[in-house]
């Protein structure tokens, strides 16, 4: 994306707008690739954490969602509604109910997965090591600095 060279006279600075902008093109990709598994990346983002961390109650997995409770629900019932997770009565919590990725929820968090590294190789495939591992340094800076000012919930905490 071309921007004019050398630092605006008022605005943001052009390195902004560039992280703005492949920040929105990336979820628009991400869009795309996920689409024919009838998936958001919402949804894909909890079958995932089902995957990764197995057994967890909607409470647990909403942080990890970064959605409101109320659309957490739908979210949850569409995936239950289409086969990939399930739910088991929790053993010491009568009112709640332990959520799992099923047989078919496991194939698409795979197939997902997969995707998810094809739009990290059409991204990153292009640089080198080091330039690799210096992105990783810089983008772990500024994730550190919003940690700090306290904008980063993510991953959960713990109250």
């Amino acid at each position: 994306f071309p921007l004019p060279s050398g630092p605006p006279p008022h605005g943001p600075p052009p390195y902004l707008i560039r992280f703005l902008i492949l920040g929105k093109l990336c979820g628009h990709l991400l869009d795309e690739r996920l689409a024919p598994l009838g998936l958001t990346r919402t949804q894909s983002r909890v079958l995932g954490v089902l995957s990764h961390h197995g057994e967890m109650t909607a409470t647990e997995l909403l942080p990890f969602a970064a959605v409101e409770p109320a659309s957490m629900t739908l979210l949850l019932q569409g995936l239950e509604r289409d086969g990939h997770i399930q739910r088991a009565p929790h053993p010491t919590d009568g009112r709640a109910s332990l959520l799992s990725l099923t047989v078919q929820g496991k194939q698409v968090q795979r197939n997902a997965a997969t995707l998810f590294d094809g739009v990290g190789e059409d991204l990153f495939g292009g640089l080198t090591d080091v330039e690799d591992e210096m992105l990783n340094r810089l983008l772990e800076r500024l994730w550190e600095r919003l940690d700090q000012q306290g904008v980063v919930r993510w991953p959960p905490r713990p109250d």
